[in-house]
């Protein structure tokens, strides 16, 4: 069996909007055409059509504003804790009852539920909350850096901010092999 994912894309001009429709078809193909002739091999390659359609930023109706002057505040806080070699001196029982702490808990989940609308940038949310429990819990200097490099990152590309340097960490804004390390990271191959 085999499925086939066709994508019809259209363009509303009226409203200004993109419209992708999906149907996907499953059908049996002959058992002739499922044999390959013996000399040649089969490549399959995995597309993810989410990731080619997705954008990498997108804002819920009227937050833009709201989305980039977290984004920008964040970044200061996360400068203040862990810019500079700062993270090695980061208490995790401090850091859990510090009310800056708190509101960056606070503006993370607002941006994932009522800030940024679907795109790729809510990946890089999810990473953000995983890191900030890891920091809570553990007070982990890599895991508190990684969390400082994603608000340094975002702040740089959607605030136009001057940075030293661009980590490449996002999702949203990244390379993949940063990407890859923070995934390592995440799951437990780099923070035990």
């Amino acid at each position: 069996m085999v499925s086939i994912c066709m994508y019809y894309i259209t363009t509303d001009r009226s409203k200004g909007e993109t419209v992708v429709d999906a149907e996907v078809l499953q059908t049996e193909i002959k058992e002739e055409t499922e044999q390959l002739e013996e000399n040649e091999e089969a490549v399959i390659t995995k597309v993810d059509a989410s990731e080619q359609l997705a954008e990498p930023v997108a804002y819920q109706p009227g937050q833009e504003t709201a989305v980039k002057n977290i984004i920008a505040k964040q970044h200061d806080f996360l400068n203040e804790l862990a810019g500079w070699g700062n993270a090695e001196s980061v208490n995790s029982t401090e850091l859990q009852h510090d009310r800056n702490w708190m509101k960056l808990e606070e503006d993370v989940k607002w941006l994932m539920e009522e800030g940024f609308a679907e795109s790729l940038i809510l990946e890089d949310m999810l990473h953000a909350t995983e890191f900030l429990s890891i920091s809570s819990q553990t007070g982990d200097e890599m895991a508190i850096r990684y969390l400082h490099r994603i608000f340094h990152d975002l702040d740089a590309h959607i605030n136009e901010e001057k940075v030293d340097r661009i980590w490449n960490v996002t999702i949203a804004f990244g390379s993949e092999g940063q990407q890859n390390q923070l995934y390592a990271y995440l799951s437990g191959s780099n923070n035990e």
